[in-house]
């Protein structure tokens, strides 16, 4: 059957050029649409390629001088090369160039007796179209590939002619037609414009190849390809009734391509393993209330290529959501912008620390890596969205490299220090009274008529020693001191005052006898010499008292006067006094009388209430108790609702005691009443704003609400009113995650749950599992330590201390089946069978 070949290949161009603006705007809508979808597809993008192969094969010609119109004549299936080069700049369309040699030959019989031999090479450039990437779409880890391809060139060719009948006897073949030989002795020569006079033609190359990818840079590759020309005459013959109007051949053969230019970011993507990521710490861990991460990446040589960039999200990823940590950059050296740099030729490490906010979803969780490989155009950093939105990267599957979240630090508990304000009461209160006795300038005997004695005020004060002996309370002693003037000799001076108390204490004896006999009188004594305590003591000259009263004079000269006395010798200074009085009467009239005196003062117990008395009152007659009294009370009951009736009768009986309400206010935050806490503490502190003892329990309070900003305000203001806050605030620097700060501030309390947690957080195991020990007994308590015994590696002290834990409270069952603590454990029968 004859084919109009001209038309198949007008109809082949016409499909070729008809589809390429389908393909590029068609794959333009794709990218667009693969951007949007590129995060969660994690399509890897096309890298633009250059290629070069050669082949080896068999041609069959098709002409007019050929046996069979459709199959291969065997028989002149010759041997053919093949060579090209190409660059491939999109993942559909590409365009080459190819080089060719066959050897062609051809018989026919019968209606032409005819057979021809000779040799063609040709040259032409063509258009690629990758059938695979057009359907299905670009993926870079395929390892098959099919694309046809279609072209132009120019070919040229040399043949010879011969008559052959294989009816007739053999003889040797006669030359009819040589043509590309160039030599003048040719008939009809053809044009001889090619290289050494052979013919020039035109190509038109269709073909197809089947590449068989082995990896990045080379291909095995199978084509099969037609060159049909515009010429009747390769064959030197014309117009014969053949399958074909026109010559062409038909070249299958197999071959190696290298390809070049396109291996940079894709061994990037399929060497990633060779990153070696760390993690730390791992599992992760919450400080505070943050989860900080540093990551390290150790780079190896002639990994990181020059151009290329790479940014790296950390994800943690738990069940029903994901927190992402900030992404960090890492470039190529000969990218600019921010970023750290890793050396083509030596490779290199970077370091990203990172934090995200804590939330307990994040228990039982996984950290990974979302790396994003990329070309950093004209050698600067885009933005991240700028990238996304390119479509032009690879993403790398998620790289697990840590697990998380250990929250042991949240099971600290607010157990910081309130402060009760100090009721005041004294068992013993000693209770005194005091006169004095005046007397004459060198006398010692009592006289009423002495100006000082005859005054009021002092017969008053004087006759205030008696009510009170007169009370009857027990006396704890009366203490008597007598004093002289100093204006006379020290000796006389000294003596002097000693008769003064004699005279004193004979007063007392007698008056104390008096008032024993007086209707009323509660004062039981006999003989007051034997049956109370005397202190009697005499001080001679009174030289404190005389510069004092010289200091607080209206003496014009009164400086003068305490300068001289102050330089004067001892021995010198009553000789001074006495030129002064002198010179100022008033010395003697107003500031010695004064200091020549006895004085009277009397000690005794105030009568007290039992403390079983005080204890039944506070709670039945509070009214009858005065406020230290009845904040006492509070004292003898350990239970918070006796307790806080007791301060509650002491706010209504005493509104101003700011005592009572702040004693209230600590009473309910320990019941977690906090919100009438809240209104006992700021009566008290409007009552008492600088006292650090409010100021503490309304940081207490705070923290009991989760409020640790203001508690810690509260805190320091307390501890600037004086108030030791230290724990409070080492139990704050817990929560942030400030450990060294914490182990300062809360040293010293023992079998404490908040230092054992912080000895365990501390790595300090063996000092942990001592307090947690003997720290109060409670599902909590045994919890810790077995997370203890797990840090240790001690299996059996985690076992133990969990399943004592989960049995005092269950709901702990849950939250150590996914505790990270335990994550070593998880596999573990006897673990399992105790969560299970």
């Amino acid at each position: 059957m004859k084919k109009n070949y001209s038309s198949i290949l007008k109809l082949f161009a016409v499909l070729i050029f008809a589809v390429m603006p389908i393909l590029f705007f068609g794959q333009a809508e794709e990218e667009e649409d693969a951007a949007k979808e590129q995060k969660t597809n994690q399509r890897a993008y096309f890298s633009k390629y250059g290629y070069f192969g050669a082949s080896i094969g068999g041609v069959a010609y098709h002409g007019d001088v050929y046996a069979e119109p459709l199959l291969p004549q065997w028989k002149h299936f010759n041997w053919a090369f093949q060579a090209k080069g190409g660059w491939q700049f999109h993942p559909v369309l590409g365009v080459r160039g190819t080089f060719g040699y066959v050897n062609l030959s051809g018989e026919r019989y019968g209606d032409v007796n005819r057979a021809f031999k000779g040799d063609a090479f040709d040259y032409s450039v063509n258009a690629t179209i990758s059938l695979i990437n057009l359907i299905f779409g670009y993926n870079s880890d395929r390892w098959f590939d099919m694309t046809a391809w279609a072209g132009i060139g120019q070919g040229q060719y040399r043949t010879e002619l011969r008559q052959h009948d294989p009816s007739l006897p053999p003889q040797p073949p006669i030359a009819v037609e040589r043509r590309g030989f160039g030599d003048a002795g040719d008939k009809d020569n053809g044009d001889g414009k090619g290289f050494a006079g052979r013919d020039l033609i035109t190509v038109y190359p269709v073909g197809v190849d089947f590449d068989f990818i082995l990896s990045d840079h080379w291909n095995i590759n199978v084509n099969s390809s037609i060159r049909f020309t515009d010429s009747d005459g390769v064959d030197a013959y014309q117009h014969a009734v053949a399958a074909v109007k026109k010559d062409f051949w038909h070249y299958t053969g197999i071959g190696v391509v290298y390809k070049f230019g396109h291996g940079g970011l894709k061994n990037m993507v399929k060497n990633f393993d060779d990153i070696t990521w760390k993690a730390t710490p791992n599992p992760l861990e919450v400080h505070g209330d943050v989860v900080e991460v540093t990551i390290e990446g150790e780079f190896p040589p002639k990994y990181f290529e020059k151009g290329a960039a790479m940014y790296v999200t950390p994800v943690l990823r738990y069940e029903g959501g994901a927190v992402a940590y900030e992404s960090f950059t890492v470039k190529g050296e000969e990218v600019a912008g921010d970023g750290m740099i890793v050396n083509y030729k030596d490779g290199g490490v970077v370091t990203f620390t990172g934090t995200i906010p804590y939330s307990p979803e994040m228990n039982a969780s996984e950290l990974f890596l979302v790396p994003i490989i990329y070309n950093a155009k004209e050698g600067t950093l885009p933005t991240e969205e700028e990238v996304l939105n390119s479509g032009k990267y690879y993403i790398i599957p998620d790289v697990k490299v840590d697990d998380g979240v250990i929250h042991t630090s949240k099971y600290i508990i607010n157990n910081q220090l309130s402060i009760i304000a100090y009721h005041a009461y004294k068992k013993e209160t000693i209770v005194s009274s005091s006169a004095k006795i005046f007397f004459l300038i060198n006398r010692y005997n009592l006289n009423w008529r002495v100006p000082l004695n005859k005054l009021d005020a002092n017969k008053a004060k004087l006759a205030g020693v008696n009510e009170f002996l007169a009370l009857g309370w027990k006396i704890k002693d009366i203490e008597i001191t007598g004093w002289a003037s100093p204006e006379g000799e020290e000796l006389f001076n000294r003596d002097l005052s000693e008769n003064r108390s004699t005279t004193a204490y004979k007063y007392m004896i007698k008056e104390m006898k008096k008032i024993a006999k007086q209707e009323g009188s509660n004062l039981k004594v006999e003989d007051p010499k034997e049956e109370v305590s005397w202190d009697i003591t005499w001080q001679g000259p009174d030289w404190d008292g005389f510069m004092t009263s010289v200091e607080n004079s209206a003496l014009t000269d009164k400086r003068a006067i305490l300068n001289v006395i102050k330089s004067a010798d001892q021995t010198k200074r009553e000789e001074e006094i006495r030129n002064m009085i002198l010179i100022y009467p008033e010395i003697e009239d107003d500031l010695l009388p004064p200091l020549r005196r006895a004085e009277i003062t009397v000690y005794c117990y105030e009568p007290k209430r039992s403390d079983e008395q005080i204890m039944a009152y506070g709670l039945t007659y509070p009214d009858s108790l005065k406020v230290n009294e009845l904040l006492y009370s509070a004292t003898f009951y350990d239970n918070e609702v006796d307790q806080l009736a007791i301060y509650m009768s002491a706010v209504e009986l005493y509104p101003k005691c700011y005592r009572a309400y702040n004693n209230a206010g600590e009473v309910l935050i320990r019941i977690g009443d906090y919100e009438d806490a809240l209104v006992m503490l700021a009566a008290a502190k409007e009552l008492k704003p600088d006292d650090g003892n409010i100021t503490n329990n309304l940081g207490v309070l705070a923290c009991h609400v989760g409020d640790y900003e203001d508690a810690e305000t509260f805190f320091l203001e307390a501890q600037k009113q004086g108030v030791n806050v230290d724990y409070n605030l080492g139990v704050l620097a817990i929560l942030d995650g400030d450990y060294a700060s914490a182990q300062r501030l809360t040293s010293g309390n023992e079998c404490n749950h908040n230092t054992g947690l912080l000895q365990l957080l501390n790595k300090d195991y063996d000092a942990a599992q001592k307090t947690f020990e003997c720290a109060p007994a409670d599902a909590l308590t045994y919890y810790l330590l077995a997370i203890t015994g797990a840090r240790e590696d001690n299996a059996q002290l985690m076992l133990d201390n969990l399943m004592k834990a989960i049995e005092l409270d269950p709901e702990l069952k849950t939250e150590a089946k996914y505790d990270r603590e335990f994550l070593n454990y998880f596999d573990l029968p006897e673990f399992q069978a105790i969560v299970q």
